[in-house]
């Protein structure tokens, strides 16, 4: 393991930070209940209310950092808003999507 691996376990979180894209999500999403962290793979959850932002951003100059928070999180809510619903569970349920 290399020492930045390990780092990346252990930092902190910039408090300030999340709860500025904590409020950039509960205001793209309309809903105040919108929780934000910060893990490996940016999504939204729609079951529990919880938009994932990218770890990726993490140690690169502060405002390229921001500039990709916040990518995440616009993405992630447009993306749920421009879903359709009828398409995703059509392609759940067809069995040429599954795998083995």
């Amino acid at each position: 393991m290399s020492d930045r691996f390990i780092k990346f376990n252990d930092e902190q979180l910039d408090a300030k930070q999340v709860m500025m894209l904590q409020d950039l999500a509960r205001l793209l999403l309309k809903n105040e209940q919108t929780q934000v962290k910060i893990q490996k793979f940016p999504y939204y959850n729609p079951v529990q209310n919880v938009l994932i932002t990218s770890w990726f951003w993490s140690h690169r100059p502060s405002h390229i950092e921001m500039a990709g928070f916040k990518t995440d999180v616009m993405l992630a809510a447009y993306g749920y808003h421009m879903m359709d619903v009828q398409i995703v569970n059509e392609v759940v349920q067809d069995k040429t999507f599954k795998t083995p």
